[in-house]
């Protein structure tokens, strides 16, 4: 997994408050009460909580219901998020109402591989979430909603667990990051924003043409570097990509997008398997 940076989603305003010591001595769970995901969805965060505190965004990280991470201020800066315990403590929010919503398999994984992250980088003590916001001494509040509450204890064991590994590639999540961003914005002036066939054709151009481009016609070839892979990777996630496009031409818009997110992201991860095992299949033929 990769962190997105606030220059990737496009932070406005000032970056928290004052410096803050590290490692923080607890990290809480929050949810926004907000709707949507991307960039946008966090960009609204950032609208919020510079207009409640004067701070910029209130969290030190937001995580949408695809399980993307998303930089809110940085570590070492304190926010705007659990009264009291600012100054010691840091803040990952959930996008969405957690009181009526289930959290995503996504995002479990997401907020449990930040935690390990976390500790390993020093910005917080343990790889554990202290609690909920409701949980924090003296808070008066239902956030993080009761289904993310009831999840605490199961998203600190697998932060503290052996079996919790990145399931997507930096290129993947790039790739994703690039989908999102399409299906929301349009792709042009002309091409206006939910346009899916347009945009999963764009995009599956751009793949096509980059997998055009890194290939020199020898084809089996392993060269240095694992680029055989990269380019089996690549062609996969083109075929799947293809797939959705011949599905849902005929939809002109109307399917839900973070829906189509989760679909893309599982299938362009189990791809990366199917990947890996294409190659030791291509290897042990040329060894025989």
């Amino acid at each position: 997994m990769e962190i997105i940076s606030r220059a990737a989603w496009g932070a406005r305003y000032p970056d928290g408050f004052r410096a803050a010591p590290l490692p923080a001595q607890e990290v809480w769970l929050h949810h926004s009460v907000t709707s949507g995901s991307g960039a946008a969805a966090v960009r609204t965060l950032e609208d919020i909580g510079q207009s409640r505190f004067g701070g910029g965004i209130s969290y030190t990280f937001a995580i949408d219901s695809t399980g993307a991470i998303y930089q809110g201020h940085s570590v070492d800066r304190q926010g705007a998020h659990t009264g009291g315990r600012n100054d010691i403590s840091r803040a990952i929010c959930l996008i969405g109402n957690y009181e009526t919503q289930q959290m995503t398999d996504q995002q479990i994984r997401a907020v449990a591989w930040l935690l390990r992250h976390g500790a390993a980088h020093g910005w917080w003590r343990a790889n554990q979430l202290n609690g909920g916001h409701r949980d924090a001494p003296g808070a008066s509040t239902a956030c993080p909603g009761r289904h993310a509450q009831a999840r605490i204890g199961e998203i600190n064991r697998l932060a503290a667990s052996d079996d919790l590994e990145d399931d997507m590639t930096p290129d993947e999540r790039t790739a994703l990051f690039e989908i999102r961003n399409s299906l929301r914005q349009g792709l042009s002036n002309s091409h206006p924003p939910g346009d899916i066939w347009l945009a999963l054709t764009e995009l599956r151009n751009r793949m096509t043409r980059l997998y055009q481009d890194l290939t020199p016609g020898q084809s089996g070839q392993k060269y240095p570097g694992d680029t055989y892979l990269q380019l089996v990777a690549l062609r996969k996630q083109v075929d799947v990509l293809t797939a959705m496009v011949a599905e849902l031409g005929a939809a002109n818009g109307n399917i839900d997008v973070d829906d189509l997110v989760a679909r893309i992201r599982t299938a362009l991860a189990e791809d990366s398997t199917i990947a890996a095992a294409d190659v030791s299949a291509n290897e042990s033929a040329q060894a025989s």
